[in-house]
């Protein structure tokens, strides 16, 4: 049995027809990452339409996982991933912020300080994963009078870095804790054809 190596382009494209598949059947849509996206199910009829549409028009299935919360529906779905002979564990973290930020070592300092309270030892981990929220440009932001002052100016810090890394080669400048040769890599010899993305890749 062989398997193929991701193809990121691809799978983006899917997704993005899967969404506008869904935004047709309901009230509202929420994109949360390449395969996962918040819908309101208020008013259909069945939620085993959505997969058969999606199958209709983009040939893709999908899974629909139900609850009075994001996280809930979130672990419905997940739960079904692992084998039944395992111990399932998921938990989220939300961490507000008094400023936003875009400074990365400060951003990894957060995700770390999440981290620690909800790591639980003895689970077969599938993945770990930080997500960004409410997103501002930095000029639409306006300060709470009553946070702590903010120290330091990380925006300038981050486009000194961004420089260097155009200049030397991506990663040139990066996080202590990301080795510079982890060791490790995505492999890609066996990619997956783009079929959707590219001319020359079509059968």
């Amino acid at each position: 049995m062989g398997f193929l190596n991701s193809n990121y382009k691809l799978y983006a494209d899917v997704s993005n027809r899967v969404v506008r598949t869904i935004q047709g059947m309901v009230l509202d849509v929420e994109a949360y990452s390449i395969n996962k996206c918040w819908a309101d199910l208020i008013g259909l009829l069945g939620v085993l339409g959505l997969d058969r549409k999606s199958l209709t028009r983009v040939h893709m299935p999908i899974g629909v996982g139900i609850s009075s919360t994001r996280t809930l529906a979130l672990v419905s779905i997940q739960t079904g991933q692992h084998e039944l002979e395992e111990r399932r564990y998921y938990r989220s973290l939300c961490i507000p912020l008094a400023h936003p930020i875009d400074y990365t070592r400060l951003l990894v300092q957060v995700v770390l300080a999440g981290l620690d309270p909800i790591y639980r030892e003895g689970y077969a981990y599938s993945k770990c994963a930080g997500v960004l929220g409410s997103i501002v440009q930095t000029d639409e932001f306006t300060p709470d009078l009553f946070a702590p002052a903010w120290q330091g100016r990380p925006s300038e810090r981050m486009r000194v870095v961004d420089r260097i890394n155009a200049r030397y080669g991506r990663a040139a400048l990066h996080v202590g804790r990301v080795p510079a040769d982890p060791g490790w890599q995505m492999r890609r010899e066996l990619l997956s054809r783009g079929y959707m993305t590219r001319w020359g890749e079509l059968p």
